[in-house]
């Protein structure tokens, strides 16, 4: 109320030095045709800043707007991938026997912003495989190790899915949301070892959403840090899941 009341203000205002100075003009001069023809000339002048204001300027700032959420959007992905992304996508690509299907993941070192784009077109059309070929003790040891990771990290995940700046990237949200439903499916089986085929194989099929989701977010990353943060990406690539050869240590 307070806010409507200053507007209407500042028109009784507006409207006053309006009549002040077109008034004053006329008292000292007594030329109302002059006086006339400047404000012909002046209206005319509207078309002209509307033109550059709302679509020059408004589209000028509207790029660097949308820049600028976009900046944010890669650098959440970029927090995702350091807190959760790399440990998970490790976890599920150590276990997934359809792996040689990008064993050209190896060579992502020598890859340029083109090829990047070119994969992450690929993987769009045809995402990758998962399957888990694990029995007894080592199909518990990674489901127990799985569930684990995921229940660590779920406040993380949790407060990524809030995050307003999230809302229009579906695709990454989607793959939030698979995280979340694979991480509470194993939250309510208490003893993974009772764990039946039938049901494992349920839980590999929400495995495989999450998996096809992120190797395709994980690319993009890749391409991001590549254009922009290239510390950043030397660590990714010596940490690379799909490079047998890959370490940490520097040689």
């Amino acid at each position: 109320m307070k806010f409507k009341n200053w507007k209407i203000t500042l028109a009784i205002c507006a409207i006053i030095a309006i009549i002040a100075i077109y008034g004053s003009y006329y008292l000292i001069f007594n030329d109302i045709s002059h006086m006339v023809d400047g404000v012909w000339v002046h209206m005319g002048f509207i078309p002209i800043d509307i033109l550059l204001v709302y679509l020059i300027l408004d589209e000028i700032i509207g790029r660097k707007e949308k820049e600028a959420i976009q900046e944010k959007y890669d650098m959440i992905v970029s927090a995702f991938f350091m807190e959760i992304g790399n440990n998970l996508i490790s976890k599920l690509a150590n276990a997934n026997v359809q792996l040689v299907n990008l064993k050209h993941f190896e060579a992502i070192k020598t890859w340029k912003i083109e090829d990047f784009d070119e994969e992450l077109k690929k993987l769009k059309n045809s995402p990758p495989n998962f399957d888990v070929n694990l029995e007894g003790s080592e199909r518990q040891a990674f489901l127990e190790d799985l569930k684990e990771f995921l229940h660590n990290n779920r406040a993380f995940l949790l407060n990524l899915i809030e995050n307003p700046n999230l809302h229009e990237k579906e695709q990454f949200s989607a793959l939030l949301m698979a995280i979340s439903h694979l991480a509470e499916e194993l939250e309510y089986r208490d003893d993974v070892s009772a764990i039946g085929e039938n049901d494992f194989l349920h839980l590999v099929f929400d495995m495989n959403r999450v998996y096809e989701s992120l190797v395709y977010e994980w690319v993009r990353y890749l391409r991001y840090n590549k254009k922009n943060y290239p510390y950043v990406m030397h660590m990714a690539l010596r940490t690379n899941p799909f490079d047998k050869d890959a370490s940490i240590f520097i040689d």
